[in-house]
């Protein structure tokens, strides 16, 4: 139960994120159009997350649970594609917009081909669900795949960062410090208390803080003002 309780939580926090941020108006930029893509896919992800965990704690011989937990491993890869993408497109900060554009859209149908090589695969290989105890987790091929893929995109986000080393600890990079950091805390303390599930917790937490520090519209909008 303690996992469903973070879930129901993000669930909320995600809600009105996506109330606030879609309420206002948003400057017409290649990090609102990733920034946007995250809210929407987050909402998607913790709904699967609720759901594959309910029927694992409540109804474990579904027939549609595996189905869920993947299409649940589908969203992780996603949010880690999206959050790679912007990394990729932030650190190209000294280009100018249309140059920023041309290489998001070429970043974009890279990631775009990668994310469905990696879904087919997910959706092939085997996948097993445990659920005891109100301990819950999946593990198998599909599972190991999707921590590849991960860490390969954490291995991104650092060259980006190294790359902007100086400018590591500002707005721009700080929301990847961050996940790496509370990753691993949230990593420490799920394998010490298994039954509380803090992944999507995490993903939630980050795109919450990046609308702070980042994407929050009425900054960029009174910036453009200035500038104008």
């Amino acid at each position: 139960m303690g996992g469903l309780y973070f879930q129901l939580a993000s669930l909320i926090y995600v809600i009105l994120l996506m109330g606030a941020y879609f309420s206002k108006k948003r400057i017409a930029s290649v990090e609102n159009k990733i920034y946007s893509s995250l809210i929407i896919v987050n909402v998607i992800g913790v709904i699967l997350d609720i759901i594959s965990t309910s029927l694992a704690l409540y109804d474990f011989d579904n027939p549609f649970l595996n189905i869920v937990s993947k299409l649940y491993l589908i969203y992780l890869i996603s949010f880690m594609f999206l959050l790679t993408n912007y990394a990729l497109t932030v650190s190209n900060v000294t280009e100018g917009e249309e140059k920023r554009k041309d290489i998001f859209k070429k970043n974009s149908k890279m990631f775009f081909t990668l994310f469905g090589i990696v879904s087919f695969f997910i959706l092939l290989l085997p996948l097993y669900n445990y659920s005891q105890n109100g301990i819950v987790y999946t593990y198998g091929p599909s599972v190991i795949l999707t921590y590849i893929v991960a860490f390969l995109c954490i291995f991104v986000w650092i060259i980006c960062m190294v790359k902007n080393r100086k400018k590591l600890l500002t707005k721009t990079f700080l929301p990847f410090v961050l996940i790496i950091v509370i990753g691993l805390i949230a990593g420490i303390v799920q394998a010490s208390f298994p039954e509380v599930l803090l992944v999507t917790m995490v993903m939630i937490f980050t795109t919450f803080f990046m609308y702070f520090t980042i994407e929050n519209p009425d900054v960029k909008l009174i910036e453009q003002l200035e500038i104008a």
